[in-house]
């Protein structure tokens, strides 16, 4: 999960508060960094884009629907996540 983690990435989320809090549904229009789960909070799906503007699904590619609650699940320098299905508790998007 630690891979590509780049200061910029990490600069973005550091110290700031959520963008979105994220309830138990699909949320598309997103423009975030990483996701921090909630208690009760799963992935389902998950996409976004990787850094050159491709289409890149963080379920499949970094196994993300493995996730726990109160994990911080970061996209990675210049990757982006535009999409993601919370299941259960709510999730908060930065």
């Amino acid at each position: 999960m630690a891979d590509n983690i780049g200061p910029n990435a990490l600069d973005r989320i550091a110290g700031k508060n959520p963008t979105e809090i994220l309830d138990a549904s699909a949320h598309t229009g997103l423009t975030v960094y990483a996701i921090q789960l909630g208690s009760g909070a799963s992935i389902t799906a998950c996409a976004g884009t990787d850094p050159d503007g491709n289409s890149y699904n963080f379920v499949t590619e970094k196994n993300w629907d493995a996730a726990t609650s109160d994990g911080l699940l970061v996209a990675g320098e210049n990757y982006v996540i535009t999409s993601v299905t919370i299941t259960g508790g709510v999730a908060f998007a930065y």
